[in-house]
């Protein structure tokens, strides 16, 4: 990758001739492994939320231990505390918000 590279975070970027698939080939036989230690991609295909993220990987136990905590009661109470940007528009879609992008199914 050249030094003046703009990162895009597109699908191209990882794919065969991208500039990032020497890193993603890696990341594929790190996460195959059974001694990878945990790290899956949650995005790793489009389920109707957030579209596929190559780039992005999670440690299963962390991430399975934070989403039995995030119910759509947690994650009213967070959202009427008002500190997220744009709070007072995805209060209005909350419900449709918190399934389609945040409760893994």
């Amino acid at each position: 990758v050249k030094s003046d590279y703009q990162l895009q975070l597109t699908l191209d970027e990882y794919s065969q001739d991208g500039p990032f698939s020497v890193l993603n080939s890696w990341l594929d036989q790190l996460i195959a492994d059974d001694n990878c230690c945990g790290f899956f991609r949650p995005f790793a295909e489009d389920r109707g939320g957030v579209a596929p993220e190559p780039w992005h990987i999670s440690h299963k136990l962390t991430a399975d231990g934070y989403a039995k905590e995030l119910d759509y009661h947690r994650f009213s109470q967070l959202l009427e505390g008002g500190c997220w940007p744009l709070s007072s528009e995805i209060r209005s879609r909350a419900e449709d918000i918190f399934h389609r992008y945040v409760e893994q199914g």
